[in-house]
């Protein structure tokens, strides 16, 4: 189990409360502690943010025997998080503990409910913590129970069907985790049991957890996916992250409502100016290169189409690129060229992702074999480095840009990219 940080750094006396800072944006809120010092306080408080967060039942939050802690809320909670840390604070054995709002205003006070949280959780009742592994006997378990155990540290976990890849719940998203990662769990398990083990009986535990986890579902297609949340687009609501969404990426912004009244002209004024220059003025062309860049926000690669900009330097076209990057996030977004397209290892590196940039593609007359594959939603050969070959449907915009539009051979016809009247 891991410390959370700043958590070694508490007082060595047990007597003297420990300050604990909870919520997306903990960071903050802790620092400003530090820095008003209400209760001149030298020692930093320990921080639980987005990313301890999303793995909470596997961070270790106080020292087991102290007896008092104050919990102050820095940005979202859920109710589960604040359940959780309560029965935390209880197995631990703090006796008092009282949890604040960020202007350090009492909510609630969870003394009373310490003695049933942590006999709940003693007997494998809580409905939010495991049973302590002291009480089990690790040599007695088969595979598949051991792997439930394992499964059981993450706030989710499920195994991709074709790439037979594991992935984990966090801070909204899915996330894939490496056998490396799986393993070192497994190990942390036996270590806190007090049990031996071999590599042959982790590596006999991963194994079982693929098989018993379930498998990953298919994202929603009507959802936008923001930092904080997902903006459904056919109801037009906003709501929080949930693993149903079967999201596996964000575009890293956080999402605000509209203002009555709101408008790129005047809220936007610098994106405007350049969304004219770009478009010479034309309300049409306008209206354009709009609906491209909300192709990219909405990860519409289900439109069959994609993004062609082509244009002398200087006319726009990494304006562009940098403004759909936003939107689809840096962490979402992997550059390459069309001969990666084409290649079932060049195309590994674009699994996951959510925009694809061709940038400063050279004069270009081919097929476009990948490209059209990838824009049909035609399931393609994916064969990462040492891993085993599998396919996989890319859902990823395709954006690139050139000096010249690309030619494509193929008789067939080609894929009419959504920019072929663009002057950028």
């Amino acid at each position: 189990m891991k410390n959370a940080p700043n958590l070694k750094k508490q007082p060595a006396d047990l007597m003297e409360e420990s300050i604990i800072f909870a919520g997306a944006d903990a960071w903050t809120f802790a620092k400003a502690w530090q820095e008003m010092n209400p209760i001149g306080d030298t020692v930093p408080p320990v921080v639980l943010d987005k990313k301890q967060l999303a793995e909470l039942e596997n961070i270790r939050i106080v020292d087991d025997g102290r007896l008092y802690a104050r919990v102050c809320r820095g940005g979202h909670l859920t109710e589960r998080q604040i359940t959780i840390l309560a029965t935390k604070l209880a197995v631990a054995g703090v006796e008092r503990a009282q949890f604040y709002s960020e202007g350090y205003q009492l909510l609630e006070d969870w003394t009373p409910q310490l003695p049933r949280l942590k006999a709940d959780a003693e007997a494998g009742k809580s409905m939010v913590i495991g049973k302590p592994l002291t009480d089990v006997n690790l040599r007695d378990l088969a595979d598949n129970e051991k792997a439930l155990i394992l499964a059981a540290r993450y706030t989710g976990i499920a195994i991709h069907e074709n790439s037979e890849g594991v992935y984990v719940y966090r801070a909204g998203i899915w996330e894939k985790t490496s056998l490396l990662e799986l393993s070192r769990e497994m190990v942390a398990i036996y270590n806190e049991n007090k049990t031996n083990f071999s590599k042959r009986a982790i590596n006999n535990v991963i194994d079982a957890l693929k098989i018993v986890i379930p498998v990953m579902g298919e994202p929603r297609r009507s959802l936008i996916p923001f930092a904080n949340g997902v903006y459904d687009m056919e109801t037009g609501v906003f709501s929080e992250h949930s693993q149903d969404n079967w999201l596996t990426n964000h575009n890293g912004v956080t999402y605000t409502p509209a203002v009555p009244g709101e408008n790129l002209r005047d809220h936007a004024p610098n994106f405007h100016k350049w969304l004219s220059y770009a478009s010479d003025r034309d309300a049409i062309k306008m209206q354009r290169i709009a609906a491209a860049l909300f192709m990219v926000l909405a990860n519409r690669y289900d439109w069959q189409l994609f993004l062609e900009i082509t244009g002398e330097g200087g006319s726009g076209k990494s304006v562009f690129t940098h403004i759909a990057t936003m939107l689809a996030g840096a962490h979402n977004t992997a550059s390459g060229n069309m001969a990666a397209l084409d290649s079932a290892r060049g195309r590994a590196q674009f699994v996951g992702k959510s925009m694809i940039t061709l940038p400063d593609q050279p004069k270009y007359s081919g097929e476009g074999t990948g490209i059209k594959a990838i824009t049909g939603g035609d399931a393609v050969e994916i064969d990462p480095k040492h891993e085993h070959q599998y396919t996989a449907v890319l859902r990823a915009v395709v954006v690139a840009t050139n000096n010249t539009p690309m030619i494509f051979t193929e008789r067939a016809g080609r894929r009419f990219p959504a920019t072929r009247n663009f002057p950028v």
